[in-house]
């Protein structure tokens, strides 16, 4: 009954990978900025949504909470 030992080890390497992209790449959210005529400037600001949900079964891996969890932190929201 349970996990196997070999599948836990593998699922804790993998969310170790996930966790490390997301962290990586959580400062290269920024906005853009384009000039489109001498007097006009375009600029996309980036922003938190604020607070987030992640519905996920009971009884799964922890890979799928991280494939939810991640991402919105990196973004800088709040999960629950």
């Amino acid at each position: 009954m349970g996990t196997p030992s070999a599948f836990y080890h593998m699922q804790t390497s993998i969310a170790s990978k996930l966790l490390n992209y997301f962290a990586g790449i959580a400062g290269d959210v920024h906005g853009d900025t384009s000039l489109m005529s001498k007097d006009h400037l375009n600029f996309t600001l980036k922003q938190p949504y604020g607070v987030v949900a992640a519905i996920i079964p009971w009884n799964v891996p922890i890979l799928m909470a991280l494939n939810k969890i991640a991402p919105a932190v990196a973004a800088g929201n709040a999960i629950i």
